[in-house]
């Protein structure tokens, strides 16, 4: 298995990070400030360390990307916020999307709230 790599210029992390498998099907994140999640895009994608902003907010930086899909160091909650304001999640003037694990059993940014 090899690493996912991405370098960073955003404030919400530090100069870089890895993604590792831990070997328990699970992944070993070192460096950075946030989650690492996965995200989808259209057309080409930005370069390793572009950061993630929605509207004139950094929310995060793009890591390794191939095929429409990305790893991306984001700070979920503002992710959040920010889909929630119906602003878009960019990097390098592409929309970036959210794409929600299937083991996720949480709240997902831009999700309609269940009913109570």
């Amino acid at each position: 298995h090899s690493a996912a790599r991405g370098m960073t210029r955003s404030p919400y992390s530090a100069s870089s990070f890895s993604v590792q498998p831990d070997g328990h099907g699970g992944t070993y994140v070192s460096g950075g400030q946030g989650d690492v999640h996965i995200v989808s895009f259209d057309g080409f994608a930005p370069e390793a360390g572009t950061p993630v902003s929605a509207g004139e907010k950094a929310v995060g930086t793009l890591g390794s990307s191939a095929q429409g899909r990305g790893l991306a160091m984001l700070r979920l909650d503002r992710a959040a916020d920010a889909l929630a304001a119906g602003q878009t999640l960019t990097a390098g003037g592409i929309e970036m999307r959210l794409v929600k694990p299937a083991w996720a059993q949480f709240a997902w940014p831009g999700e309609a709230k269940a009913a109570q």
